[in-house]
């Protein structure tokens, strides 16, 4: 299961875009703050068999409401609640909500795929609620940050990141290793800089304005020190502005940055088994390296020595006899090659013998049939009768050099 966490500051309209990421009006979006209400929308299709898609709300397992009208009351009143009891630090409510999503992220929706709303950094500061965003934002193989487009440098966006960075630095690393699928920053509100003024003027003036959000965002990275071991990480982040209009929660069309948000979320669950692979390497290595600076301890390094030298004489002494066995079994071909040797150096000296007797007569018999007219033709197949004899000869002695070799000299 790929779980991409959805966080931000209070008021910055992580409601709304959920509702648009959903394709229905499920989450309140009233300016207060749904503190400790973690709500997890897995993208199945909702609906139990026989239940209209999206109509599925489960709470702990136990309270079941059906309906998206419902969903969305007893949301608020779970709220409610948790506002009234401010002053108690009262147990986190674990919701979830089964669901679909908007036309745009169709191909999401096959349960393997779970959005949770998190607390926002200043949405509530009962201990419960934020150890509670803690856990959920280390638990996360990607995120998407909301902020609004009038708090790009304020305090609570710095303290956001920081805790971000604190929390969850899987994510950090990860989205080196995965360039725009683990980490997004959205930056939210930006129909508000629209005039509504078809001047295209107005339009560039807009689109320069956003432009100058996204890198001021940027920048913001770039100065924080919690951020300076991800060095790429300022640069090559995706961030996206995104604006509500009432073309956009009617699903009729989307301006600003939405179809890459929507693109960057439908990336993220193509790669969903290599993210969720990563998260666990990266907690693996977390747990590995302070045991192995345990490991090292002195009080340790006087003892494990001695075992490790123990290791290795066993480790040696298995080489060894390794060695020695195929040692043994190249002996036996190398003694079989010694017989063969033998064998042909023998039938070489043989031939070279033969040759050269059968040299010797062919030249004294041409020699004695003609001493005048085939001399120079006799002289001439005696040489060449002697040198295949030397040809032979040699070839006999390589072979006797190459059975003296094999046998160890």
């Amino acid at each position: 299961m790929l779980k991409v966490g959805v966080v931000g500051n209070m008021n910055c309209g992580k409601s709304t875009l959920l509702n648009v990421l959903l394709g229905c009006n499920l989450f309140p979006s009233k300016h207060v703050a749904c503190t400790s209400v973690l709500t997890h929308c897995l993208l199945d299709g909702g609906g139990r068999e026989g239940d209209q898609a999206g109509e599925c709300f489960v709470v702990n397992g136990q309270e079941m409401v059906v309906g998206r009208a419902s969903v969305k009351t007893h949301l608020k009143a779970m709220n409610e609640a948790v506002r009234t009891n401010r002053a108690q630090d009262v147990d986190v409510s674990d919701v979830t909500v089964h669901t679909g999503a908007c036309a745009r992220l169709q191909g999401v929706v096959d349960g393997t795929m779970r959005i949770t709303d998190l607390p926002g950094h200043n949405e509530c500061d009962l201990p419960s609620v934020q150890q509670c965003k803690e856990l959920v934002t280390s638990l996360c193989q990607c995120l998407l940050v909301l902020i609004s487009y009038v708090d790009i440098e304020a305090e609570s966006t710095v303290a956001m990141i920081t805790s971000l960075a604190r929390d969850a630095p899987h994510l950090f690393s990860m989205e080196q290793e995965f360039p725009g699928s683990v980490m997004r920053f959205a930056i939210t509100k930006v129909d508000q800089l629209d005039t509504n003024d078809i001047d295209s003027d107005a339009e560039k003036e807009v689109a320069e304005q956003i432009m100058d959000l996204k890198w001021r965002l940027r920048d913001v990275f770039r100065r924080h020190h919690m951020l300076d071991r991800f060095p790429s990480f300022a640069d090559s982040v995706n961030i996206f502005a995104v604006g509500v209009t009432k073309e956009v929660s009617a699903g009729r069309e989307y301006p600003y940055d939405w179809e890459d948000l929507f693109a960057s979320i439908s990336k993220s669950h193509s790669l969903r088994v290599k993210l969720i692979e990563a998260r666990k390497v990266h907690c693996a290595t977390q747990v590995y390296l302070p045991l192995e600076g345990l490991l090292q301890v002195p009080s340790l390094s006087l003892e494990y020595p001695v075992l490790a030298r123990e290791v290795l004489v066993q480790a040696n002494s298995q080489q060894r006899k390794r060695i020695v066995l195929t040692a043994l079994s190249i002996g036996s071909l190398a003694a079989g090659g010694l017989v063969a040797s033998v064998a042909w150096a023998a039938r070489a000296a043989a031939l070279a013998t033969a040759a050269s007797q059968t040299a010797t007569a062919t030249a004294a018999s041409l020699a004695a049939a003609s001493a005048s007219a085939t001399a120079a033709a006799a002289t001439q197949s005696a040489a060449t009768a002697a040198g295949v004899a030397q040809t032979i000869g040699a070839v006999a002695g390589a072979a006797e050099t190459i059975a003296w070799a094999a046998s160890g000299g």
